[in-house]
């Protein structure tokens, strides 16, 4: 009885010890994106989920995991599931803008 008792206490003393993670907060959005299609420019409008942190601080390139991770839970919240754009020439996955992650993709509903 007393081990078990130690064993919650060292089990909350750690908690309080370890950094809370920030909040994620992720909205679906578009991004335009262009380029130059055989000398023709073009722009087309595509979906994006964004994730920033709650507190407002800016995220940086080594939070990418998490913050996909978020956007997939939005899209889980929501009762879809996170769908990535295919590759292509004309835009990249992620973006990191002012410390704001944006996937290209869609909550597929």
């Amino acid at each position: 009885m007393i081990a078990r008792g130690l064993t919650i206490l060292s089990a909350v003393a750690l908690a309080a010890c370890m950094p809370a993670l920030p909040d994620f907060v992720a909205a679906e959005t578009s991004l335009e994106v262009g380029g130059i299609n055989r000398g023709v420019p073009f722009s087309q409008s595509l979906p994006a989920i964004e994730v920033r942190r709650g507190d407002g601080s800016a995220l940086m390139r080594e939070d990418w995991i998490a913050a996909e991770a978020a956007a997939g839970a939005h899209c889980a919240a929501l009762g879809a599931r996170y769908e990535p754009l295919p590759p292509a020439r004309d835009y990249t996955q992620i973006r990191l803008d002012d410390g704001v992650f944006y996937f290209m993709g869609r909550c597929q509903r």
